[in-house]
């Protein structure tokens, strides 16, 4: 559920100008940074909107809707960035043989009564519980004004170049969930707002 194995050195980048140094992590079920405070409690990084940016590493992360996204190019005047997430994707019930299958024939089973004794025992189920990796992509301009990484979103962003923009998406087909098509887009984007 982390980004990291272990929390890594970090700065937080306040927008007053100061800087705090310490252990961060990102945690992909909340889409929140945590923090290693000076007694060693694991925290959560509260009032996002108060920091430029926070750097993990070699990773930088901004905070847009209420999340912390991940900043994947750098560029001077338009940038992508993802939130990466766990999507809950089903479960897998204990089959025959001791194999998991979402498709198990089992019946569920949550409570058992005895016939003597203290009254009803409840039972836990063998089963996993399926996540996923999932993705969502912005792109934030000079401005830090994060937009979503849909066909509309483009067109807000470059609302004063959108016959360039209209004529670049055409020509290239741009699939708006592939990081790929979307790093393109960007590149183009850099060469368009200079």
């Amino acid at each position: 559920m982390y980004r990291y194995p272990q929390f890594l050195e970090g700065r937080a980048h306040h927008k007053n100008g100061s800087i705090t140094d310490s252990r961060f992590n990102y945690n992909y079920l909340t889409n929140l940074i945590l923090f290693i405070s000076p007694k060693g409690d694991t925290l959560e990084l509260a009032q996002g909107e108060s920091f430029n940016k926070i750097t993990i590493g070699t990773d930088t992360f901004c905070y847009a809707n209420k999340i912390f996204i991940q900043q994947l190019t750098h560029a001077s005047t338009c940038n992508l960035f993802v939130k990466t997430f766990l999507r809950y994707n089903g479960r897998e019930k204990k089959g025959a043989y001791g194999g998991y299958s979402s498709t198990s024939a089992s019946s569920s089973i949550s409570e058992m009564y005895a016939s003597t004794g203290p009254g009803v025992g409840k039972l836990t189920a063998d089963e996993n519980i399926i996540y996923v990796f999932d993705y969502s992509y912005y792109l934030s301009g000079k401005f830090g004004k994060f937009y979503p990484a849909t066909k509309k979103g483009v067109y807000d962003m470059f609302s004063k170049n959108q016959k360039q923009v209209k004529e670049f998406l055409e020509a290239n087909k741009i699939d708006f969930n592939k990081k790929e098509d979307l790093e393109k887009l960007v590149e183009f984007a850099s060469t368009v707002l200079k």
